[in-house]
């Protein structure tokens, strides 16, 4: 094969299931053997369609794609749409903007269980703002306290997630991470509008002080 390829859910079927998930993980790993595919498109169809796949379909797509060296161009999990390619660009280091692509809870699990898989680089950038991201995030936050994350994050400098409802549950997990030593390197953090409550912020201010930027603007409830 060579190429193009593109593995898409039927829209004749009404949902998607672990079981639909896993078989397209095996597909991308059956058809990127060796480099024989320049590119595949994974495309699930709309969001509706994927609220019965769980955290097992997930890792399987996580797990297919952090293993075939970028060959797999993009990924559509219902309302999300990843640029694979972002994040598998061999560079001595890696600059990640998923800006605007509605990626959702179900994104931050898949990015979360990608970095656990491993980069070919480490992480310098990494920009998430306006992204639908809810508490789901608190998943991504516990993966930084990972040892196989906080060694790519070392050098990860500027973390942007404005305009995303993370709440306080998933950015007291993003606390707890910078407080236990994990993001280093980090000195620009963008958290305004993330539904920050006034309760949290004078905490969150407080694990933030060796920041030099910590935009949390537009938080606190009335």
């Amino acid at each position: 094969l060579c190429g193009d390829a593109s593995l898409s859910a039927l829209s004749a079927y009404p949902a998607l299931s672990d079981a639909d998930a896993v078989l397209v993980a095996a597909s991308i790993k059956a058809l990127t053997p060796c480099g024989m595919l320049i590119s595949v498109s994974v495309d699930f169809g709309g969001i509706e369609r994927v609220a019965s796949v769980t955290d097992e379909g997930v890792d399987a797509l996580a797990g297919a794609i952090a293993t075939t060296c970028g060959e797999v161009a993009s990924l559509k999990f219902g309302a999300m749409h990843f640029d694979v390619s972002r994040l598998f660009t061999p560079s001595p280091v890696m600059v990640i903007n998923l800006l605007n692509l509605a990626l959702g809870d179900h994104g931050m699990i898949l990015l979360a269980r990608m970095l656990l898989a491993g980069t070919p680089a480490p992480l310098q950038s990494l920009d998430l703002g306006w992204n639908a991201i809810g508490n789901g995030f608190g998943t991504l936050a516990r993966a930084f306290k990972e040892p196989a994350v906080r060694q790519l994050t070392t050098s990860l400098s500027k973390l942007t997630l404005w305009n995303n409802a993370l709440g306080d549950d998933a950015l007291a997990e993003l606390s707890s991470a910078i407080g236990i030593g994990a993001l280093p390197g980090l000195r620009e953090l963008r958290l305004h509008k993330t539904k920050l409550s006034d309760l949290r912020l004078p905490e969150f201010a407080e694990a933030c002080k060796r920041l030099t930027t910590d935009r949390l603007d537009g938080n606190g409830k009335p």
